[in-house]
């Protein structure tokens, strides 16, 4: 049975979901010192949960937390943008070092490594910001809803733990956003289009992937179908370049790296989900 602290904790928890860490301490602080305020220290579990019920959806209190410098991407999905984006120019920039050192370019092959350049660039950019835009209108569309129908209380029940999202997790986007932008590179004797197309459309997958469990902080219906179709799809690519493409046995291996770390993924998101799939709300 779930006592009063589980039910302001989950509560508090849906109510500072999108938004940035430092506005959710603030929010938590806040709402604490009115419930206070209203029904006291000392209340019971059954006038916590009168009072939340006449407050509505906690989506409705979290509007006024939002940061007025943000507009097409708000809250936390504005932090991790800019995370994510930080820690893929930081993986870019390595890994042309390394293979510029690896490699010793010749200067006809400078024009290879311009343009590839230029192509990741801008899939960098593109990949993070389709999947912000993506993960925003999701996020959107699940407040509207809730605020569009008859909050219970009972509601609170159904809803998923939510993981604070640490920088430590972003060591696995630096880890494959690396091994993509270095094979790139390395493998400069194969056709340009067709390889870097492929890269490309496997690293926005990924991006795609982390970025709306990033932004949803649960293993929800969504965030598991997307985990589970863009594993697969990336784990295809990746196959299928090591076994007909990639001359590199480092890059060979790198790529099997990555293919188990996407089952993996897939493994976790289904055993995270499983119990409550058909039973949670998204």
């Amino acid at each position: 049975m779930i006592n009063k602290e589980e039910v302001l904790e989950i509560y508090l928890r849906e109510m500072t979901k999108y938004m940035t860490y430092e506005n959710s301490l603030q929010a938590r602080d806040d709402f604490i010192y009115i419930l206070e305020e209203n029904i006291g220290k000392d209340y019971s579990k059954e006038k916590l949960e009168n009072y939340l019920q006449d407050l509505g959806s906690p989506y409705s209190l979290a509007s006024s937390y939002r940061d007025n410098k943000d507009i097409l991407i708000t809250g936390k999905n504005y932090v991790i943008l800019n995370k994510l984006l930080k820690t893929f120019f930081l993986s870019f920039i390595i890994s042309i070092v390394i293979s510029f050192f690896i490699k010793n370019i010749a200067d006809e092959k400078l024009l290879y490594f311009f343009e590839v350049s230029k192509s990741l660039i801008l899939t960098i950019f593109l990949s993070s910001v389709i999947s912000a835009w993506i993960s925003e209108r999701v996020k959107n569309t699940k407040i509207l809803t809730s605020l569009l129908k008859a909050f219970s209380i009972k509601e609170l029940y159904n809803y998923k733990n939510t993981y604070r999202i640490k920088n430590s997790r972003f060591i696995i986007c630096f880890v494959y956003s690396f091994i993509i932008f270095i094979s790139a590179f390395m493998e400069y004797d194969l056709d340009l289009k067709n390889y870097i197309f492929l890269l490309e459309l496997a690293f926005f997958f990924l991006v795609f992937r982390d970025f709306s469990y990033f932004s949803e902080g649960s293993y929800g219906r969504y965030v598991t179908m997307v985990n589970i179709a863009s594993n697969t799809i990336a784990i295809l690519i990746f196959m299928n370049l090591a076994k007909n493409v990639i001359t590199f046995k480092a890059i060979k291996l790198a790529y099997y790296l990555l293919v188990i770390l996407g089952i993996l993924k897939i493994l976790t998101a289904l055993k995270r989900s499983n119990r409550t799939f058909y039973q949670l709300k998204d």
